[in-house]
């Protein structure tokens, strides 16, 4: 074997490409679709544990990085003293202290565990397995050491349902170095008690803290009794990551938020009543917000997004996602307008703005966000911007020549998207339009655009040869109108490279 291959961390890094890390942050959606590879991925890094000494405890360590459950570390009992029937595992003997022997050689490996980070399912096999309710009991009165199980665990993912009556899930995994906690609150009497008694030891280390309830519209109205949470604000010290968008605040736990020292990342939801309520003292309206790269805000009205925008202090808003909850129309030309005038536009990189919905719900009509030929005209110079997303829309008011101005003023765009759904009139924009993008936006990977489809532009009409999306890899013309289908796709052919 070569010197190299000796050394442990090398292997560590190496035995890293293996299995994409779920802890490494944001996938992408090339990773995601890799995730039905990834049983292949720890089958190898199994077999690389048994293949010598020297690439065990690197391997092993990688495979047992990330779990989907406690219930991989439950089935390292013996095997008489557990069994499974019915998609259930329950303990069938007495469980004594020798036999946490191999529970105590792998656990202290494990740094991720939770459904969000479920990558491991189908390997580890527990995708329809549920524990028996008296298992978790077992394992807490059994166990030999006082301390939790996961003594190395730096960040989970639990449901709300985790920390009902004793808690004793989060209380078996949540130890000093945890950093990162993810809760989805899914139940309508959320044990927020429970959720800040088990957590408030550890909020003064936390890098990240999110509360999220998925596929739900209106989060208020679940999340009843979550402003019990609200008091572990004092103590975030050192928190980079917040989302909290499921969670009314009061004004006083907004300045405990404003006044974060290192909140890079903020998902939050507000309301017109409280940032009328809401006002900052002299001396803390110059820190409010300062390291804020990345903001996304859930609301009503447009008014309080600026409202809240005017506190932020950061010379660093790299990207702003605006989520509306509500059919309120939003006038987002006047939005943008009051974007440029904060001169906002000189570093970010991202602009979303998107309609709060479940993922399967029908777009509705009153929904959708309508751009106009000036509705970008605040933006041209927003020289940066690479990711620009409108979602739902309706494109109909828009022109090639509009379009053209865009694809000057965002030379660096890497996504485009317009997602729109409606059929009721014809686009006004074409393949003019399209081409305009692709020529002048060389980075173009993503492109989401109805247009007029139904004329294919001749040889003579382009002026020249036509333009080649060297980058781009995904096109998506929603409903755009059609005649001739296989036009479409030769034109489509020879615009992209690939």
């Amino acid at each position: 074997m070569h010197n190299c291959l000796m050394v442990q961390e090398l292997l560590s890094e190496i035995f890293q490409h293996i299995f994409s890390d779920p802890y490494s942050g944001y996938r992408t959606e090339a990773d995601r679709s890799n995730l039905y590879h990834d049983r292949t991925a720890l089958g190898t890094l199994a077999g690389l544990a048994r293949t010598c000494k020297t690439f065990h405890e690197p391997a092993l360590n990688r495979l047992w990085r990330a779990l989907p459950s406690l219930i991989p570390l439950v089935q390292c009992l013996p095997p008489d003293a557990w069994t499974i029937s019915e998609s259930t595992l329950s303990i069938t003997r007495s469980i004594e202290a020798s036999d946490f022997k191999r529970i105590l050689f792998y656990s202290p490996r494990v740094r991720v565990i939770g459904q969000e980070y479920s990558t491991s399912l189908e390997y580890w096999d527990t995708e329809t397995l549920r524990m028996d309710t008296q298992v978790l009991p077992v394992i807490w009165s059994r166990k030999p050491n006082p301390g939790p199980l996961l003594p190395h665990l730096l960040d989970f993912c639990l449901s709300s349902s985790d920390f009902v009556d004793a808690a004793i899930y989060p209380r078996l995994i949540v130890g000093p170095k945890l950093h990162s906690v993810r809760i989805e609150a899914h139940l309508e009497q959320t044990p927020w008690d429970n959720i800040t008694a088990v957590l408030n030891e550890v909020v003064p280390q936390l890098t990240s803290f999110i509360i999220f309830a998925e596929d739900l519209d209106e989060g208020f109205k679940i999340l009843e009794g979550s402003q019990k949470a609200l008091k572990l604000f004092p103590s975030f010290h050192g928190l980079e990551n917040l989302g909290i968008s499921r969670i009314p605040l009061t004004p006083q736990a907004l300045t405990l938020v404003t006044e974060l020292p290192n909140l890079p990342m903020l998902e939050i939801a507000i309301t017109d009543r409280a940032l009328q309520i809401f006002t900052l003292s002299q001396a803390s309206k110059d820190k409010g917000f300062l390291a804020l790269s990345n903001l996304r805000v859930y609301s009503k009205s447009l008014t309080a997004c600026q409202m809240l925008l005017e506190q932020v202090k950061s010379k660093s808003l790299y990207g702003l996602e605006v989520f509306r909850r509500g059919h309120h129309q939003w006038d987002l030309k006047s939005f943008f307008r009051f974007l440029c005038d904060r001169d906002l536009g000189q570093k970010m990189l991202l602009l979303g703005v998107s309609q709060s919905r479940p993922c399967m719900d029908v777009i509705r009509h009153e929904e959708v966000f309508h751009l106009r030929s000036d509705t970008f005209e605040p933006l041209a110079s927003f020289g940066e911007l690479v990711d620009v997303q409108i979602d739902p829309c309706s494109s109909i008011g828009l022109t090639d020549a509009s379009l053209l101005k865009m694809a000057k003023s965002w030379p660096t765009l890497y996504r485009l998207s317009f997602y729109e759904a409606t059929m009721d009139e014809e686009p006004k924009t074409t393949f003019f339009g399209f081409q305009s993008l692709i020529a002048h936006c060389p980075l173009l990977t993503y492109l989401t655009l109805r247009i007029n489809a139904k004329t294919i532009p001749s040889f003579s009409q382009c002026g020249g040869d036509y333009p080649v999306g060297k980058t781009l890899q995904n096109v998506h013309m929603c409903t755009s109108p059609i005649v001739n289908a296989e036009a479409v796709a030769a034109h489509l052919t020879l615009l992209l490279k690939d």
